[in-house]
């Protein structure tokens, strides 16, 4: 099961969200992005009660940043990631010591140069 909980404040959205972030909601998962996109220029991801996330939606993440990048808003994780998610993250191969192409902000989710690892 999962849960989306939309909190705005000042010029600041905040998407928190609990349960398991899977392709069985996916499209929730992408809508409830997509209406943070919507609310504010200054956007965060609360992933700190998510129990689990697969492939499908770590993707939905990057579109998201990279939607982000292409527009006059920012995007970020909120808090640190719990180690499960970090290791799910590793374990699908998002993890990077650089940014990708597209990020000239360097704000990429995946980067910590100095231990390649989040």
């Amino acid at each position: 099961m999962i849960n989306f909980e939309l909190q705005e404040e000042d010029s600041n959205s905040t998407l928190i969200v609990n349960g398991q972030l899977t392709i069985a909601c996916a499209t929730e998962f992408k809508d409830a992005l997509i209406k943070l996109y919507e609310s504010s220029k200054s956007l965060f991801l609360d992933l700190t009660n998510v129990s689990s996330i697969d492939t499908s939606c770590l993707q939905l993440l990057c579109a998201a940043h990279k939607s982000s990048m292409n527009s006059d808003r920012t995007i970020e994780i909120k808090d640190e990631l719990p180690e499960h998610l970090k290791q799910s993250v590793t374990d699908a191969g998002y993890v990077r010591t650089g940014n990708c192409n597209a990020d000239s902000a360097s704000s990429c989710f995946w980067v910590n140069a100095k231990e390649g690892q989040l």
